[in-house]
């Protein structure tokens, strides 16, 4: 594939992964009734300081883990890489300070000597969307190869998540690889379902909005009752229900990056992961240039807010990073 091509789409899949997180982060949590009552539709950013939560950082935090370890990451690998970034956490961060519950309980298995997978399955959060929120650079890595993806995505996810934490990277991560090589809207989806066992909680709340979705004319009109739907009734295992809620919106946003984005912040629950994950995969498939230029043109450098060595990157360059990555991947791969 055109390295032009290439580049163009990696910064669409980080750039829309930060839009989606800068456009939920106000209204993490919130129902549909409350976002609602409260704003009506949101149509855009809610902010004028533009900034997402933790996905944005830690999704870089995937991409130079892949960088640097010159292929699938090994888990002794991904645990002291994790502890340099994280390294400042036990000094301001509590379990129950903001931020991803997943990475926080994570790190405290770190720092106890807990090593992935261990570090990822013994928590309560280990079915949470921290694995799925990150993991685009996982497909933007292997554009076209699924199975490098999904390995990748398996790596990464383990340092802080089990079972269905797991099986959510892999299905966000394929979506995104495919959309990368330039493949269709079903051929994309079609990947993200086939990484999601038919058994799976994941696979159930997901067809089940899948359903939901389709009894309506207009999408926006099913968001209450995919918000009642989508409820996984545990309170730090929502990853199913923030998967499901993405992958409807990339269904039945049509490939409208905009649309798409809008339905998955406006369908609340943890919206700023929903709208990071279908961010990326819509934004991997429209390209930079196909994102709205009002939105991409405000991301800029990252605060540092979650991960202080974060502060001041500029999301046009990890692409570029990533791109290099895929390229001599795609030659130790074949």
């Amino acid at each position: 594939m055109d390295r032009d091509d290439l580049l163009d789409r990696a910064k669409g899949s980080l750039y829309g992964l930060a839009i989606g997180d800068a456009l939920g982060a106000p209204v993490e949590g919130w129902s549909v009734a409350r976002i609602r009552e409260t704003y009506g539709w949101i149509n855009g950013y809610l902010r004028e300081d533009v900034a997402g939560t933790d996905d944005t950082e830690f999704a870089v935090l995937t991409a130079r883990c892949i960088c640097k370890a010159g292929g699938v990451p090994a888990p002794d690998f991904l645990a002291t890489r994790w502890l340099e970034h994280c390294a400042d956490w036990p000094l301001k961060r509590d379990l129950m300070s903001t931020g991803g519950m997943s990475e926080k309980r994570t790190v405290a298995n770190l720092l106890r000597g807990l090593q992935p997978p261990f570090s990822g399955r013994y928590h309560m959060a280990n079915n949470s969307c921290g694995a799925a929120m990150r993991v685009a650079p996982c497909g933007i890595a292997a554009p076209g190869n699924l199975d490098l993806a999904r390995r990748l995505a398996r790596a990464d996810a383990a340092v802080s998540h089990w079972d269905e934490g797991v099986i959510q990277a892999e299905a966000i991560a394929s979506a995104v690889c495919m959309a990368m090589a330039g493949h269709d809207l079903p051929t994309i989806l079609n990947a993200a379902l086939a990484a999601i066992p038919e058994e799976s909680w994941t696979r159930y709340v997901v067809e089940q909005c899948f359903a939901t979705a389709a009894r309506y004319d207009n999408p926006r009109d099913a968001l209450p009752e995919l918000w009642a739907i989508s409820d996984t009734g545990v309170p730090n295992s929502h990853g199913p229900s923030a998967c499901a809620l993405a992958l409807t919106a990339v269904r039945y946003g049509g490939g409208d990056f905009r649309e798409t984005v809008l339905l998955a912040v406006n369908a609340g629950r943890d919206c700023d992961s929903s709208a990071a994950q279908a961010g990326a995969i819509v934004g991997a498939a429209v390209g930079y240039r196909g994102l709205p230029a009002e939105w991409a043109t405000r991301i800029g450098p990252l605060p540092g807010g979650t991960l202080s060595p974060m502060a001041g990157v500029v999301l046009a360059d990890v692409a570029v990073d990533l791109v290099d990555a895929a390229y001599w991947l795609a030659q130790v791969e074949s």
